[in-house]
């Protein structure tokens, strides 16, 4: 899965969107699920070569899945308040942003914080809508399923593999938000032509 490009774009677009101003993120990240650690990395690693001078993951919060609804709230509010520099905040998967954004809204509701992620999840991906999610590299759930049974009918032909092969990635922003429903959709937006064209491939 491109857990590692989906929070490499969720870093350029704040970088894109702070036009020229250092990005000072906060960044929230669940270390018990096997992609954070690269992330996590990703986000730093982008900030530091594709980022203006000064910008950094000036925190980062570490919140297991269980306790997001009721750790990240307060932790977003308590970081915002530490630290006014704070200008961005980076969630590793989106669901993360259902807690944060209210947690930016107690803090710090004069300061224009975005929040941008990866996931594709339609619950935040509606809330981009309301302004302070301003980004999601959603990913298609579906197109994932034939890009798994794709790999798996190579394994049974003794095929070799596509190396790194995983589904698309789209960037979700107020553009083009409609595009995935009304409400959000998941899997919506990536267009329609790619089931019929994994059944042709294989018969």
């Amino acid at each position: 899965a491109p857990f590692n490009e989906g929070a490499r774009l969720a870093t350029q677009y704040a970088i894109m969107e702070l036009a020229g101003e250092p990005v000072k993120a906060l960044v929230i990240e669940a270390s018990g699920t096997g992609p954070s650690a690269g992330m996590v990395q990703t986000i730093k690693d982008t900030l530091a070569n594709e980022a203006p001078a000064g910008s950094e993951a000036v925190t980062v919060i570490n919140s297991q899945v269980p306790q997001w609804s009721t750790e990240i709230q307060g932790a977003v509010q308590s970081a915002l308040l530490k630290d006014p520099s704070i200008n961005a905040v980076i969630p590793i998967y989106d669901s993360m942003a259902l807690f944060a954004v209210p947690g930016i809204a107690q803090a710090a509701p004069d300061r224009n914080i975005g929040v941008y992620s990866f996931n594709g999840t339609p619950a935040v991906m509606k809330m981009i809508k309301d302004g302070v999610v301003r980004m999601d590299a959603a990913e298609n759930p579906e197109w994932v399923s034939y890009v798994n049974l794709d790999t798996a009918f190579r394994a049974m032909l003794g095929a070799d593999p596509i190396p790194g092969v995983s589904g698309p990635l789209r960037v979700i922003d107020a553009t083009n938000v409609d595009e995935t429903g009304n409400p959000p959709e998941s899997g919506k937006g990536f267009g329609e032509e790619y089931p019929q064209a994994y059944k042709t491939m294989w018969g």
